[in-house]
């Protein structure tokens, strides 16, 4: 098998396992952002019903449009 071939299957390779690992990031911030807002009122003992429950799902899984740079270049734009 010529070399170019096999570092051609590594490159690959390497591109699908960045891929899935995104896609797991992106899976565990939905995670966390449904925690983050609905944690707060069970914990107060607040009762939530299917409906407000239905609507956190939509918006915790809703495509959010991608921003420039990391978090803290966004900050310190906003800074200016």
């Amino acid at each position: 098998m010529p070399i170019g071939h096999v570092r051609h299957s590594c490159t690959i390779l390497e591109l699908k396992v960045a891929a899935m690992e995104m896609h797991i990031f992106t899976e565990l911030v939905g995670i966390q952002m449904l925690l983050m807002k609905t944690l707060e009122p069970l914990l107060r003992g607040d009762k939530m019903a299917q409906d407000q429950l239905n609507i956190l799902f939509r918006q915790v899984q809703q495509p959010r449009p991608r921003s420039s740079g990391t978090p803290r270049q966004a900050r310190s734009k906003q800074e200016k």
